[in-house]
């Protein structure tokens, strides 16, 4: 479900939930200015502010490590990407990626972000020298229209 979260005074962004037991949510994305304090996967309560809209109480649970890359703005609109989203995820993880260069990982807690760093750079310097790269470069992310060349 969409709520409306506020995260500042006269501020709010629309966010998925997952309703659970007891009155707690989890989080299914990371609110844009929410990083590290709330993030994908956490477990909150919500304190309604009328008019549909909410505020985190309290973050109850925290089954996630979570950690923010920036990344080329090429490899955030390549499929590629979701090749890697793909890795993180056959680990236990999750990942969301904004504004196609900002990376949010985020992995079972005490998981290492090591092997994920490992991964992501490798994957990053092989896709920067690839037909992909070099079609994106050309052409643009797709939602956007070609670039007259």
């Amino acid at each position: 479900m969409k709520i409306q979260l506020s995260l500042e005074a006269n501020d709010s962004e629309e966010i998925e939930v997952r309703p659970l037991e007891d009155s707690r949510f989890e989080l299914c994305e990371t609110p844009l200015f929410g990083f590290p304090d709330v993030c994908c996967g956490d477990i909150v309560r919500l304190c309604s502010l009328g008019e549909d809209r909410y505020e985190i109480a309290k973050v109850v649970e925290r089954p996630y490590g979570h950690w923010n890359f920036l990344i080329p703005g090429t490899y955030g609109a390549s499929c590629s990407l979701f090749e890697f989203g793909d890795w993180v995820s056959s680990r236990g993880g999750r990942w969301e990626c904004l504004m196609f260069g900002l990376l949010y990982i985020h992995l079972p807690a005490g998981g290492s972000i090591a092997d994920v760093e490992a991964e992501l750079r490798a994957r990053v310097e092989q896709f920067l020298g690839s037909p992909e790269h070099e079609q994106l470069l050309k052409l643009g992310p797709p939602t956007r229209p070609p670039r007259n060349a």
